[in-house]
Parts: C-alpha cells; sequence; structure tokens
C-alpha cells in the first residue's frame, strides 16, 4: 500500500500540498516515502511498548523491546517475536493508510478552489474546497457530526458537501467509508445504512480492506450502499503487487465512479416508488 501512496502522493503534490507530522502534534511535513517509512516506525516503537508492558504486568520486566526480541536463543522464536511486533504495528496502522490512500483518491479527481491550506494525510480536515469541474464542493475527513434524524453521533471518514457549512442532510454529496475487520458483521451493515439515511447521502461507499462474504456484500448493495473491496484483496491483487496496473489511479476511478452512480439515493426512489405503487394498488 505505500508503493500505491507514494506514487499517488507525487502525482497529487502536482496540484495539492499534502504532507502530515510523524506524531500528531509535531511539524507539518510535506509528503514523502520517508514520512510514512518514520510514521510506521513510530507505530513500531509504540507496539513495543505495548509488549514491555504486557510483559511487566506478567511479572517479566524489560529495558526496552531490544532485550526482550534478544532474550532468546532460539532464532525461530526471535523471528516470531520481531514479527508479531511488525504485524501488530501494521494492524494498529493499516486503517488510517487506507483512509489516507482514499483521501489522496479524492484529490487526484479534484481540483483545489483558491489557494488550498496544506492537507494533512493523517488528520481532521475541512472544509476544503475543491471543484471536480462542475459546482464547487468541500471535502471533509472524519468530522465530528450530529444527526439531525436520529440525534447520534458519526464521524464519516470521508464526506463531500456542497457548502462550506458542517455536513448535514441539506449539503451531504457523497461519503466514503474504510473497513479494515476481516469479516463485518450484520450490525455493521445496518450502522452504515443508519449514516448514510441520517446524512441524506446520495452515494455512500463502504470500502473494505479485505474480501467479505457474498452476503455481507449483497446485503450492502439491497440497502442502497456502494460496498467495494480494496484492490489487493481483490482478483486483481497480482496485477497491482507486479506494477501491471496502478493501485491508486484504479482507486480514484473506483471511488469516482461510486459517487457518480448515486447507488443510495436510487435506493430510495425505488422504495418510494414502490411504497406509491403499493398504495395505489391498494387503493
Amino acid at each position: 500500500m505505500s508503493r500505491a501512496m507514494e506514487k499517488l502522493g507525487r502525482e497529487v503534490s502536482n496540484t495539492w500540498t499534502i504532507g502530515s507530522a510523524v506524531v500528531a502534534g509535531d511539524q507539518f511535513e510535506p509528503f514523502s516515502i520517508s514520512l510514512l517509512q518514520r510514521r510506521f516506525q513510530n507505530a513500531l516503537a509504540r507496539a513495543g511498548s505495548a509488549v514491555i508492558e504486557r510483559e511487566r504486568l506478567a511479572g517479566r520486566n524489560w529495558s526496552n523491546i531490544e532485550s526482550f526480541l534478544a532474550a532468546t536463543d532460539d532464532d525461530a522464536d526471535h523471528i516470531r517475536r520481531s514479527n508479531h511486533l511488525k504485524l501488530t504495528a501494521w494492524q494498529n496502522t493499516k486503517g488510517a493508510l487506507l483512509e489516507a490512500l482514499c483521501l489522496l483518491a479524492v484529490l487526484a479527481r479534484h481540483r483545489p478552489v483558491g489557494t488550498p491550506p496544506p492537507v494533512d494525510l493523517f488528520a481532521r480536515v475541512g472544509p476544503l474546497a475543491m471543484s471536480d469541474g462542475s459546482a464547487p464542493q468541500y471535502l471533509w475527513t472524519r468530522p465530528n457530526l450530529p444527526s439531525a434524524q436520529s440525534g447520534l453521533r458519526a464521524a464519516p471518514d470521508i464526506v463531500l458537501t456542497t457548502t462550506p457549512e458542517v455536513p448535514t442532510a441539506a449539503n451531504t454529496l457523497s461519503i466514503t467509508e474504510c473497513k479494515c475487520r476481516r469479516v463485518l458483521s450484520a450490525s455493521e451493515i445496518r450502522s452504515e445504512f443508519g449514516k448514510a439515511y441520517d446524512l441524506a447521502a446520495p452515494s455512500y461507499t463502504v470500502l473494505s480492506y479485505y474480501s467479505q462474504p457474498d452476503r455481507i456484500r449483497e446485503a450492502a448493495s439491497a440497502l442502497g450502499l456502494a460496498f467495494e473491496v480494496f484492490q489487493l484483496h481483490s482478483r486483481k491483487r497480482a496485477d497491482y503487487l507486479l506494477g501491471t496496473r496502478d493501485l491508486g489511479l484504479d482507486l480514484a476511478g473506483l471511488l469516482a465512479r461510486s459517487r457518480g452512480e448515486r447507488a443510495f439515493l436510487a435506493m430510495l426512489e425505488g422504495k418510494r416508488n414502490e411504497v406509491q405503487t403499493k398504495l395505489i394498488g391498494g387503493g
């Protein structure tokens, strides 16, 4: 995924000022592969600290993670410990990386309106004025939103609106939600439907990092959610790993098509027509 982010990030940097900080609160840095690597090293350090604390609670004290990793003469055990640490760091960061890649994919299909501020790929953004050649739109990442319909709060990953005001049912154009659970549940799909309904989003895309059972995909589709699987876990995985297809640009195209299809709006209109037909027939 980092290779796709690097390539797409270079392209987006021609139009937008993008970057982040290695640690939240630190100085903003321009986007680079070095920035991504240092963020992952920070995640490794946090994973190591968690291991040391877990060991301490079990009555085993280590001065640092290096001493824990070195405390075995068994090569296989040393590799297992090291790989477990890397896997933990990856599990803790892949969600943020997927969201950042989706943000890059949206920026790749839009141009800034006016002079845009720097875009932090790993922090809350918005409203960010942009255009895809039509009317101006405004991008938000993880806005903390109250719902006028249900009263429940939501923080969708990426939202596009028609006005610079906080996203509501009156101005929301599309929502993209990233999911990194290996198997999504029916309740999670219903929850996403609830957010789509609350914000009256014409388009609501759920991008799953992992492939999901047919029943989950079919349920999402029946509820008007555009359910997509991240391409690295699709049938085209080998093409992306070999570099014969461009993961970032393909993701940008996939999300753009999903926004344009407005599947959630089509589902609502279809249900309304069903109800009207039923009522007319019953009368």
